[in-house]
């Protein structure tokens, strides 16, 4: 059995932990959104966010608690990205949720007008009397 000292076990707890939950939570707004509790977008917002903050997570326990020396530009790019990632999703969701509404909104008024219009019949050119008995037997 491999042993670890005390420091490192707790790291490894950490960052086990962090995973769950950055699994957890996106795979649960998943099932909402599958049983319609939830918009779509929503879980997707979810899940990216979740993601960018549990790898960060991970990135910034295992570079404090690693024995070799990190130094300061390594980890600046790391929350640099972290940040600019977060940044964008917030962006891209205000912006795209007004394109997503209009999008449902002009969908909706041509369901509306496909269930208000007649609709076309296949069977127009024949008689009532086979469209009413369904389909014509042999013995007519």
């Amino acid at each position: 059995m491999a042993t670890t000292k005390n420091r490192v076990r707790w790291t490894i707890l950490a960052i086990l932990l962090i995973i769950f939950i950055t699994i957890l939570v996106p795979a649960t707004a998943n099932l909402f959104s599958r049983i319609g509790v939830i918009d779509r977008g929503t879980c997707q917002i979810t899940q990216d966010i979740f993601t960018i903050i549990g790898f960060f997570a991970v990135f910034i326990i295992s570079f404090n608690t690693t024995r070799e020396r990190t130094s300061l530009l390594i980890k600046i790019p790391g929350i640099s990205s972290a940040t600019m990632l977060i940044i964008i999703q917030a962006v891209s969701y205000y912006s795209l949720k007004g394109l997503d509404d209009s999008y449902d909104a002009l969908r909706l008024s041509d369901m509306t007008l496909a269930l208000e219009a007649r609709p076309y019949s296949a069977l127009a050119g024949i008689p009532d009397r086979i469209q009413q008995q369904g389909r014509p037997s042999c013995r007519e």
